[in-house]
């Protein structure tokens, strides 16, 4: 997934912060988040989460769910 969000992050620039957690060293965290499968993507805008999807998201469905937010 590591090249689709450095294209994601090219193509939105400072539109967007990506943020990348190991659930391994942060399993109180991913607890926290609830998060079942990993990858584990989640938008948030304001604070607020806004999108939450596990398995692997394509380019354009990550820019389509950050343009809808």
């Amino acid at each position: 997934m590591m090249p689709v969000l450095e294209k994601l992050k090219d193509d939105l620039g400072d539109g967007v912060r990506i943020l990348k957690i190991d659930v391994d060293k942060n399993q109180a965290l991913a607890t926290q988040m609830n998060v079942r499968g990993v990858p584990a993507f989640m938008i948030y805008k304001n604070g607020n989460l806004i999108w939450k999807a596990s398995g692997v998201q394509p380019l354009h469905v990550l820019k389509e769910q950050i343009a809808n937010a």
